[in-house]
């Protein structure tokens, strides 16, 4: 995982897997753990909450794992 955005509260934190740029919010829906110190799992393109362990999809941003939360705002590009 390479960050590409810089660490400002207003952008959308921005993950680079392979060729692809996935935007997501920079908080949790949870509890607002700060993704940015989350776990990303590259191969299965997932993330988790550093707080809870609340784990979304960064290809759908649909909950995996977790306290109910909701869903992901993601955002995807190509680099």
């Amino acid at each position: 995982m390479e960050p590409l955005a810089e660490d400002n509260n207003e952008s959308p934190l921005e993950i680079l897997i392979g060729g692809m740029v996935y935007k997501v919010p920079r908080y949790c829906p949870h509890r607002r753990g700060k993704l940015q110190y989350g776990f990303v799992n590259e191969r299965k393109k997932t993330i988790a909450c550093p707080l809870h362990r609340s784990t979304f999809s960064l290809e759908t941003g649909e909950q995996i794992s977790g306290p109910p939360c909701g869903r992901l705002d993601v955002k995807k590009c190509a680099k």
